[in-house]
């Protein structure tokens, strides 16, 4: 589950909905798995090396840590569950187009460029 408004190297943080302690966080040029204390290092217990802009477009190889190496774990998929919301929030020059920031939801099926695409819900 995305982590409120917390972001690592211009993604979002994601965390383990059954185990807190634990999270998902990119910190280029990889996403990784680990735990909370690590959230932002080069570090954790799964990773893959991919610049995709969100955790479910990752089309690289993940790798599982053993011991001090990490190995190929080609059967692992980053997924998405349920219905994906984004928040455009802030306060823009002179409230110019203020009216269009707030809660966006991602069109499930439908992409741009292998980008995702959102709809602002009303």
């Amino acid at each position: 589950m995305r982590k409120g408004f917390k972001f690592c190297d211009g993604r979002a943080v994601y965390e383990c909905v059954n185990s807190p302690e634990r999270c998902l966080w990119y910190a280029a040029p990889y996403w990784y798995v680990g735990p909370n204390k690590d959230l932002g290092k080069a570090q954790g217990w799964l990773c893959c090396k991919d610049d995709a802009p969100c955790p479910e477009h990752v089309r690289a190889k993940w790798r599982v840590g053993v011991g001090h190496q990490m190995i190929d774990a080609p059967e692992i998929n980053c997924i998405p569950v349920g219905a994906i919301h984004v928040m455009v929030a802030g306060d823009t020059p002179n409230s110019l187009n203020s009216d269009k920031l707030g809660e966006f939801i991602r069109q499930v099926g439908r992409a741009i460029n292998n980008r995702p695409v959102y709809s602002q819900v009303r």
